[in-house]
């Protein structure tokens, strides 16, 4: 199984106009600034899952109870029959089956 690495926050820039007029050419002149949704908490959930996963994982593998240092939470993937419906659970069994295999190289 293959994991790909990326970021999962998920960031919007937005382009406002400085007297709150929406004119086609002012844009280019506007103030930008960042704006958060919904997707945080669900990325929360998940990467919490991953971490605490990967963690189980790498110190059952290399029976330590030094605390490793996780990866970056890979982007959730689609969920199939069978996983977990939790988001936290559907990141802590991804996590444990990376932190597993990292703990026996």
């Amino acid at each position: 199984m293959r994991f790909v690495s990326a970021v999962a926050l998920a960031v919007v820039m937005l382009w406002v106009p400085v007297d709150g007029v929406a004119h086609r050419n002012e844009y280019r002149s506007g103030t930008p600034y960042l704006v958060s949704g919904t997707v945080d908490a669900e990325v929360t959930e998940f990467c919490d899952g991953f971490k605490a996963g990967y963690s189980t994982g790498y110190k059952q593998a290399k029976r330590t109870s030094i605390e490793p240092i996780s990866p970056i939470c890979p982007i959730q993937p689609i969920k199939r029959m069978g996983d977990p419906k939790s988001d936290f659970e559907h990141g802590y069994t991804l996590g444990l089956l990376k932190g597993t295999a990292a703990g026996r190289r």
